[in-house]
């Protein structure tokens, strides 16, 4: 036995001289991917955003141009800069006994074209104390800072001094101190 079908509803659609269609209702309906006048149209593909290789070489121009301002090589500006220079940024002591001051020099000199201003220096510690002989920096000058560290506590220290200057690529410098702090033992003298 075939089941019977289901009455097929018939809409009867007219064209109109205007944009679109009517349906039986009378709504207005008006036909997807269609012209003006009601026509079917293609269906449009889908488009991918295209990036244009000049894109690429821009991008890698202004990426390249950049690492080599950050480098020193190139400059954004004509006016001369101070440089900072620094012959060692670490000092290592090595085993040391508490409360036994230790002390290093560092060299600092302005390898730019204007004059460098150190505007501060700040330890991460009370134990660390630095000393610096000269503020201001001309071109091609050179000054010392003499920092003194005294351990408090045994075991291992890393103690680190910020100078801070006039550098625009590098207004900060840190310089460290590394040593191993052990407690002295006392012997007792028996008479």
């Amino acid at each position: 036995m075939t089941t019977p079908r289901p009455p097929v509803q018939e809409f009867r659609v007219e064209r109109t001289s205007e944009s679109g269609l009517y349906d039986r209702n009378g709504g207005f309906r008006r036909r997807r991917n269609a012209d003006a006048d009601g026509n079917h149209l293609a269906r449009p593909k889908s488009v991918k955003p295209r990036v244009k290789p000049i894109h690429f070489l821009l991008t890698g121009v202004l990426l390249i141009v950049f690492a080599l301002a950050r480098a020193g090589v190139m400059s954004f500006t004509t006016a001369p800069q101070p440089r900072i220079a620094v012959e060692e940024t670490a000092a290592a002591f090595g085993r040391i006994p508490t409360s036994q001051p230790v002390q290093h020099r560092f060299a600092l000199s302005n390898s730019g074209k204007a004059p460098l201003l150190i505007l501060g220096i700040k330890a991460n510690c009370e134990c660390t104390f630095a000393e610096l002989s000269r503020k201001v920096l001309e071109a091609g000058q050179s000054t010392s800072i003499e920092l003194t560290f005294t351990p408090k506590k045994p075991g291992e220290r890393q103690q680190r001094v910020l100078v801070m200057t006039n550098d625009p690529d590098y207004p900060v410098t840190v310089l460290t101190l590394k040593a191993t702090a052990y407690k002295p033992t006392t012997r007792a003298t028996v008479r």
